[in-house]
């Protein structure tokens, strides 16, 4: 049932911005997202003041969804 747990159950910790490209774990996704995605914008917590999710785009084709930082394994590249 479970095959394809994630190697790292973890939360990134670093800052993800708009524009930035990033590598989600392997196994977190319905649909594996075949490359990085492009992050479109963060939702914030208006309790904590942080960002706590984010509407991503895969590159591979046209899905948007939302990650948050369990789902998230490492910024790529950020924008500037």
């Amino acid at each position: 049932m479970f095959r394809n747990l994630p190697s790292n159950p973890s939360q990134y910790q670093g800052d993800i911005k708009a524009g930035d490209l990033i590598k989600l774990k392997d196994g977190m996704m319905l649909n594996d997202p075949h490359g990085p995605v492009l992050v479109l914008c963060a939702h914030k917590d208006e309790n904590v003041g942080e960002d706590f999710c984010w509407d991503v785009s895969y590159l591979s084709y046209q899905y948007i969804t939302t990650v948050d930082r369990w789902d998230i394994e490492e910024v790529i590249s950020e924008s500037q």
